[in-house]
C-alpha cells in the first residue's frame, strides 16, 4: 500500500496546479491529457486500478465522426474542466466515458504519456514563467517514474485494497436517474426486481422471505465480472436453497444465448452456461440497473447486493468480498449498524485524505478521530488512518495514529505486516527508535522478505540508532 500512496500523492498534488497552468499555454491541452491519464487512471472510483471496457466511439454522442483523437480529447477535457464537479448531467457522463480510452491504459502508457507531455512542452511550447513554476518538473517526472517502477500492475492492483476488493470496470447506464445524488444505501427496502427474462435458473423475486437474495450486476464483457463466476456459483452451492444469487446484465438475449455457448477460459472443456450454476437474468430496460445501481451510486461491475428475507439491503460491494458478511446475514448475525459506520468511515476517510493532500489543516484532527472511532473494527481503515497521519508533514495527531495502528495490530492477531510496519513507523516519528525497532522486527518476520521496504525500514532504524549510541554524549565531551 505504502507505493501506491506515494505514487497517488504525487499525481494528486500535482494536478490542481498543472490544471490551471496547462490551459494558460498554446499547447497545455496535449499536456494536461499527459496528466490527466494519469490522475484518472489513479483516482477514478473506486480507488483500484481497474481493467476498463473502452465505450464504442461510433456510439459517443461527443466524438465527431466516431473517432477518439488526442484533439477529441483535448475538447473533452477543455468541457470537462468548465462543469461544476458536483453538478450531474447527461453531457457530463457522455463526455467522461468518451475519456475512457485514456482512462484504461496501464501504469507504462499513461507514465509515457506524461514525461511525452512535459517534454513536449519543454521544447516546443510557449509557456510563460508562471506555467513553468507550477508544471511538473524533470526532477518530480524522475519520481514519478521511480515510484511506477517500482512496482508493476500486478502488486499495485494487489495493494490498492483501502476501500474495495476486486476489479471492476464502469458502467454505461443512463446518470440522469441519479442527479440528486445516491438513494439506496444499507438499510433501505430494495427495489423489486425488473426483469424481461431467466436466461438460467428458476425465476425468484424478492418477495419471497424463505431465503436471502444476491443481486449481481455483471455483462459478458467484464473481465473481472467473468472471472468471478466460479467463485459465485461455489457460494450458491454451499447455500443452497437459503440463498439465492441472480446476476443481472443489460444486454439482449442473443448475446447473453452466444456467451453461455461459448468455451469459457476459467475451465477447461466448459461452457460458460456449465461453469455458472445460479441464475441469470436479462434486465427490462435497464430499469433493474437504474434501481439498483444507479440509486446506490455504484459505477462499477461487478457488484452484489445482499438483500435479507426482510426485503432489506444489507451489504453492496464487490463480490470478491462477499462470503463473509453473507453468511452472517443467513446466519441471522449480521450487524447492520455496524455496516452503516463502516459506509459512513469509508466516506469520512475519503474525506480526510483529500484534506491531508490539499494541505488542509482545520478540523483534521478532529476527523481523524471521527474515522478511527467508525471504523474501529475496520483493520484497513484504520491502518489507512496511521499511515497517512504518519507520513503527514508537521509530525501532528501521532497518538490517534499509534491508537488507530495497534488496534488494527489486534484486529489481525500480529499478523499482518503492512500494519505492524505502520505502527512501527508512528513510534519512529514520535522519536521512539527503540519501540520501532521493536515493531519492526515483528514485521519483518511475518513479512518474510517479501517486501524490501520492510526490511529497508528496519535496517534505517537499525542504523539510526546506531548512530546515536555512537554520538558522544555532553559528559563524554568534557
Amino acid at each position: 500500500m505504502h507505493t501506491h500512496t506515494r505514487l497517488i500523492n504525487q499525481i494528486e498534488t500535482s494536478y490542481e496546479s498543472i490544471r490551471a497552468a496547462a490551459f494558460g499555454t498554446d499547447c497545455g491541452g496535449f499536456l494536461f491529457v499527459a496528466i490527466s491519464s494519469a490522475f484518472s487512471f489513479v483516482a477514478s472510483r473506486p480507488l483500484r486500478l481497474s481493467h476498463h471496457r473502452p465505450d464504442r466511439p461510433e456510439n459517443s454522442p461527443v466524438l465527431p465522426g466516431g473517432k477518439w483523437t488526442p484533439e477529441a480529447a483535448v475538447r473533452i477535457l477543455r468541457e470537462l474542466a468548465e462543469v461544476p464537479r458536483n453538478k450531474n448531467s447527461r453531457h457530463k457522463d457522455n463526455l467522461m466515458k468518451a475519456m475512457n480510452p485514456v482512462r484504461g491504459m496501464h501504469v507504462q502508457h499513461w507514465l509515457g504519456l506524461l514525461i511525452a507531455g512535459v517534454a513536449f512542452a519543454a521544447v516546443g511550447c510557449d509557456v510563460d514563467q508562471q506555467a513553468e513554476n507550477t508544471v511538473i518538473a524533470p526532477a518530480d517526472v524522475a519520481e514519478v517514474a521511480d515510484v511506477a517502477e517500482e512496482s508493476d500492475l500486478a502488486e499495485v492492483e494487489a495493494d490498492v485494497e483501502l476501500f474495495e476488493e476486486g476489479d471492476v470496470v464502469p458502467m454505461d447506464s443512463d446518470p440522469s436517474t441519479n442527479v440528486a445524488g445516491p438513494s439506496l444505501g444499507v438499510g433501505d427496502a430494495a427495489p423489486q426486481l425488473t426483469l424481461a427474462k431467466f436466461m438460467k435458473g428458476e425465476p425468484t423475486d424478492l418477495s419471497n422471505k424463505d431465503r436471502v437474495h444476491v443481486v449481481e450486476f455483471w455483462a459478458t464483457w467484464c473481465p473481472p465480472c467473468r472471472a468471478g463466476m466460479p467463485h459465485i456459483s461455489e457460494l450458491q452451492n454451499h447455500h443452497g436453497d437459503a440463498v439465492a444469487f441472480v446476476g443481472v446484465t443489460d444486454e439482449d438475449e442473443e448475446t447473453v444465448q452466444t456467451f453461455l455457448a461459448k468455451e469459457s477460459d476459467v475451465a477447461d472443456g466448459k461452457t460458460w452456461g456449465e461453469v455458472i450454476e445460479y441464475r441469470i437474468a436479462l434486465d427490462e430496460g435497464s430499469q433493474t440497473n437504474n434501481d439498483f445501481m444507479r440509486a446506490a451510486g455504484q459505477n462499477g461491475i461487478p457488484c452484489a447486493f445482499i438483500v435479507g428475507k426482510e426485503g432489506v439491503v444489507e451489504w453492496i460491494g464487490h463480490p470478491g468480498s462477499i462470503d463473509a458478511p453473507l453468511q452472517q446475514v443467513v446466519d441471522g448475525t449480521w450487524d447492520r449498524q455496524n455496516a452503516l459506520n463502516e459506509v459512513k468511515a469509508q466516506e469520512k476517510l475519503m474525506q480526510l485524505m483529500q484534506m491531508q493532500r490539499s494541505g488542509r489543516t482545520d478540523g483534521l484532527s478532529e476527523l481523524r478521530s471521527e474515522v478511527v472511532e467508525l471504523s474501529w473494527g475496520n483493520s484497513m481503515f484504520l491502518n489507512a488512518v496511521a499511515w497517512e497521519t504518519a507520513i503527514a508533514p508537521g509530525g501532528k495527531d501521532l497518538e490517534i495514529a499509534l491508537r488507530a495502528g495497534e488496534r488494527a495490530a489486534e484486529l489481525t492477531n500480529n499478523k499482518n505486516a503492512a500494519i505492524l510496519d505502520t505502527v512501527a513507523r508512528v513510534y519512529y516519528e514520535m522519536g521512539n527508535l527503540d519501540k520501532a525497532i521493536e515493531w519492526q522486527k515483528i514485521a519483518v518476520e511475518v513479512d518474510g522478505g517479501a517486501n524490501a521496504e520492510i526490511q529497508d525500514a528496519m535496517q534505517k532504524y537499525q542504523a539510526e540508532k546506531g548512530s546515536s549510541e555512537d554520538a558522544p554524549s555532553d559528559s563524554d565531551s568534557e
